[in-house]
């Protein structure tokens, strides 16, 4: 099995609902804040909650991957000839100037094409807004995304 390089080991200040803490691993390469650790934890939540409400029990491992720059390395290991790894990518020094929304906008929709094995980008948008409906219940897409970009994005 492979490693992600520079992983900081210890706690973070993320909570994983029980319900999928089986199911995704976090790995920083960055210190993570406790604003961002707590809107990983809510997003953990909604989305574990949205799982439950689908009967959906068999789901892969994620891997967490929170950087603090525009890249990370991923190490094959010595005797390793292929490598198949299940990850998002969440580059937390590109959020500083978001809101908690948008910030947690991000991380569903990243969890969302995980799980859910959603490729496309507008059909991920409806997905999210029901997950996001768990925070708020009157959101519309309008709310969250672009209006122009789903408009040029239909299905």
């Amino acid at each position: 099995m492979g490693k992600l390089k520079n992983v900081i080991l210890g706690p973070v200040p993320i909570k994983i609902d029980n319900r999928i803490s089986q199911k995704i691993s976090i790995l920083p390469t960055t210190k993570i804040s406790t604003r961002i650790g707590n809107l990983f934890t809510g997003a953990f939540i909604k989305v574990a909650d949205q799982l439950e409400a689908e009967n959906m029990k068999e789901i892969p491992k994620c891997h967490c991957v929170i950087i603090g720059s525009d890249e990370f390395t991923y190490i094959i290991e010595n005797e390793e000839l292929g490598l198949c790894v299940n990850f998002c990518v969440f580059p937390i020094h590109k959020w500083k100037n978001k809101t908690d929304m948008q910030i947690l906008l991000m991380i569903i929709e990243e969890l969302s094409h995980f799980f859910w094995s959603i490729k496309d980008e507008r059909i991920v948008c409806d997905k999210v807004l029901e997950i996001m409906k768990r925070f708020k219940g009157d959101l519309q897409l309008t709310d969250i995304y672009d209006s122009k970009w789903l408009e040029q994005n239909q299905n």
